[in-house]
């Protein structure tokens, strides 16, 4: 998500051809932020986010997340720079990448907690900003003007603000919740400047039915108690 907001940042939307398959590719990031959020989101929702491992009863996630830990970990150290390695010629090479294994002559790396809860915020961070530079930046396609060319939809863009508020509400560790309110921020900078009276409207009545539903102390709500930190 990182990549595609750096290389989104440096696209001139003025001169883009073929329109049809760009919005197909702003619909399929966006669906794939949603996922991404889905997968992640129990994590820093949780009240304990800090002892939490939802790959437990999933030996296969927990072993590609333990394979990935050893391959990156040794780059967090002088070591990896200055020591020397030995390649390991019977496992893993793959032919035709010529990508040979590495043998550190460590044991594996167990995930942890911390680990996980860093991966999930650093995710939400990333899809919360791509989100918001997606509508902050693209031409958006309204409803009543047909002729102008657009990337992004008022339906998307509405989408998204609801996905950004709903982590403002449900988001418990600090970070993402600090990420969901720079995305939300900008989303709503970009809404009150838009040509688009519904887009124009739309923060003020979020502000009301978040209001409402605080007044409302409804069981069924959402809301939640956010950490000290947050």
């Amino acid at each position: 998500a990182y990549c595609i907001t750096a290389v989104l940042q440096h696209l001139d939307t003025q001169s883009l051809s073929q329109t049809e398959r760009w919005r197909g590719l702003v619909s399929e990031l966006i669906a794939v932020c949603y996922r991404m959020s889905n997968v992640v989101s129990p994590v820093v929702q949780s009240s304990s986010p800090e002892g939490l491992i939802p790959m437990d009863t999933d030996s296969e996630t927990s072993a590609s997340l333990k394979k990935i830990l050893q391959e990156i970990q040794p780059r967090d150290t002088n070591e990896f720079f200055t020591s020397s390695r030995e390649l390991d010629t019977h496992r893993g090479d793959d032919p035709t990448t010529h990508t040979p294994s590495v043998n550190t002559g460590r044991e594996d790396y167990r995930v942890t907690a911390q680990m996980v809860l860093v991966c999930c915020w650093r995710s939400m961070k990333e899809v919360a900003m791509l989100l918001a530079h997606l509508c902050q930046s693209l031409p958006v396609v309204y409803a009543d003007e047909d002729a102008r060319p657009g990337l992004i939809t008022e339906e998307q863009v509405e989408g998204v603000g609801l996905y950004l508020r709903q982590n403002l509400l449900q988001s418990r560790h600090r970070g993402a919740f600090e990420l969901a309110y720079v995305g939300f921020v900008c989303l709503t900078d970009m809404l009150c400047r838009s040509g688009s009276r519904a887009l124009q409207q739309l923060p003020a009545q979020w502000l009301s039915q978040v209001l409402e539903e605080v007044k409302s102390s409804d069981p069924s709500s959402t809301l939640c108690a956010t950490r000290r930190s947050a």
